[in-house]
């Protein structure tokens, strides 16, 4: 359909042809790109060079140019050559080089205000594979053959939820991704619990969850579309379970702007989705999917590639900060459970000994002291419960168990070293043996555990010290989190900061700021948790192609079975 160029609309493109790119300026006029090449040229309009992007064209780039226009248009060879699209169509009028061309009439474009799509799930014992798609970005292809071979398998209806475009809100969808619209929603229910909303985000934004806490607090969990992969947890109650508040991932290509916030939001992009299982009205379980540069990714030890899945072993598995004497026996039947499933090749232990016994928070607490677990009341039946401990688990699994040191583990450290023991009739003997084994630089845990059993050894549990690394398929699993840089308290920003890839404990409330993951806890009763609450009883797969699985324990089941 063609375009009237009164002018007016002519001076606005002068105007806008200052600062903006031909395909911009396209956009904007919801108009093909030849259109607005062919009123520049009669107008008689330059365009800025600074929106020119300078490229040498070698031989073996025209080639590939070249290949890719067999069987792409502008917009998806752009994205593949990571190149501007007016480069890029310079080039192919430069060389000759026909592409294909998406026909749209510019009156029919279809974006994200084509879409107002509310649904309800009033279905028990039910799957879905949750993810979001841009416009104005190509599908991507090979991924998505691995989702739809997924859910095939999975019984998982897929949902998507449209999001804007990354330059301006009306830009329309690639023609491959409107083939999927019966998938579309804009808002779904699917239970009391758990809905999925677009916030029309752009989807450079840093921190798609920015300001949604207050959103999150108020009826139920919350999942937004995001190309990135994020995840809060928000108290909203004394009693009541905490809220989750999770981004997709997309199922489409990277096609962002030139410049800070854009290359940020490409090294950001995830391509995957949620796993949503609804056990009832008010019961869900929720894992993140993430696809690699293979094209294929696992779902609790199973690989999903293309049209075909295999078994594997998991990498590791984290679990969320233990206290020994005090973890939920339903959480470990549930951590147990899933390890059996995933068969992980290590095992980590977070504050794995609470050291209720020798605590300086309870040193001048007396109430405290007279309420400790009789199995917990002194240091020695408190280690001997250690001892019981890491022996049921050496004997349950042939994983290695990696104890990362943590602040509760150092409760004892600083005990010893304070010199506490002293006036502590009930500690006093086997304190002197510690102290002596500190001194001399050993873990006195370690110590003990090393002399009291014949089954734990150095090969089956390995305890790792302050600033020492420990590195499992690119992340950093070796800190607790509980410090932070030059001496500071640890935040999930700062060990973003430090460590890039890294998994974590220390917090109890698990979280995930791209690839810079919280696990949670493995007990909740504490007695030092009162009022309102974020914690959750939560632990970690990581697998060999450095993606992630949450697993939450509700009521001791973490999937839908």
């Amino acid at each position: 359909m063609a375009k009237k160029w009164t002018d007016d609309k002519i001076d606005q493109i002068r105007e806008l042809a200052k600062t903006k790119t031909k395909k911009e300026i396209a956009d904007i006029f919801k108009t093909s790109y030849d259109s607005i090449d062919t009123v520049s040229k009669k107008n008689g309009i330059k365009f800025s060079e600074l929106n020119n992007t300078k490229f040498k064209w070698t031989n073996d780039k025209i080639n590939e140019l070249k290949d890719l226009a067999k069987t792409q248009d502008l917009t998806e060879i752009a994205v593949s050559m990571k190149l501007n699209y007016d480069t890029v169509h310079k080039a192919c009028k430069r060389y000759n080089i026909e592409f294909i061309r998406h026909k749209q009439d510019d009156d029919e474009i279809i974006n994200r205000e084509s879409f107002n799509i509310n649904k309800i799930n009033k279905e028990s014992k039910k799957r879905y594979f949750v993810t979001a798609v841009v416009a104005g970005t190509p599908l991507d292809k090979k991924a998505f053959e691995t989702v739809k071979f997924y859910c095939k398998d999975k019984k998982a209806e897929l949902v998507i939820l449209p999001m804007r475009g990354c330059y301006k809100k009306d830009e329309g969808y690639d023609p491959d991704v409107l083939e999927l619209s019966d998938h579309f929603v804009t808002e779904f229910t699917f239970n009391n619990n758990l809905k999925a909303k677009d916030f029309l985000l752009s989807p450079q934004q840093i921190n798609p969850l920015t300001g949604l806490n207050r959103y999150g607090q108020k009826g139920s969990s919350l999942i937004v579309p995001s190309p990135k992969m994020q995840m809060n947890v928000v108290p909203v109650s004394n009693v009541k379970m905490p809220h989750i508040l999770h981004t997709t991932g997309v199922i489409t290509k990277p096609n962002y702007n030139h410049d800070r916030i854009g290359k940020i939001a490409y090294q950001d992009h995830l391509i995957g989705g949620l796993l949503v299982e609804i056990e009832n009205n008010e019961i869900f379980h929720l894992r993140q999917l993430q696809l690699d540069d293979s094209y294929g990714m696992y779902d609790l030890g199973v690989y999903y590639q293309g049209n075909s899945k295999k078994q594997k072993h998991a990498s590791a598995f984290i679990i969320g900060d233990w206290h020994n004497g005090f973890e939920d026996k339903s959480a470990v039947s549930c951590w147990k459970d899933c390890i059996k499933t995933v068969k992980p090749e290590y095992i980590v232990f977070h504050d794995i000994f609470d050291a209720r016994s020798v605590s300086h928070h309870e040193e001048n607490n007396i109430k405290a002291q007279l309420d400790r677990p009789e199995h917990l009341n002194t240091l020695e039946k408190e280690l001997n419960c250690l001892v019981n401990m890491l022996e049921d688990w050496c004997k349950f699994t042939d994983a290695q168990l990696v104890i990362v040191k943590s602040n509760h583990d150092a409760f004892v450290d600083r005990y010893l070293s304070e010199g506490r023991y002293v006036n502590d009739r009930f500690n006093h003997r086997l304190a002197l043996d510690l102290a002596i084994e500190y001194l001399e630089g050993k873990n006195p845990l370690e110590a003990y555990c090393l002399k009291h059993s014949k089954i734990i050894n150095k090969k089956r549990v390995r305890w790792l010290n302050y600033d020492e690394d420990f590195k499992v398929a690119d992340f950093q699993l070796g800190s607790h989190g509980h410090l932070g840089m030059n001496g500071s308290k640890g935040t999930l920003n700062q060990m973003e900061t430090i460590y890039g890839k890294s998994i974590t404990g220390h917090s109890h409330t698990p979280g995930r700021l791209r690839n810079t993951i919280k696990v949670g806890t493995s007990a909740i009763n504490l007695g030092y948790n009162a009022g309102g609450s974020s914690w959750l009883l939560n632990s970690g797969i990581l697998y060999d192609n450095s993606t992630y699985q949450s697993i939450t324990s509700i009521d001791g089941k973490y999937r839908l079975k």
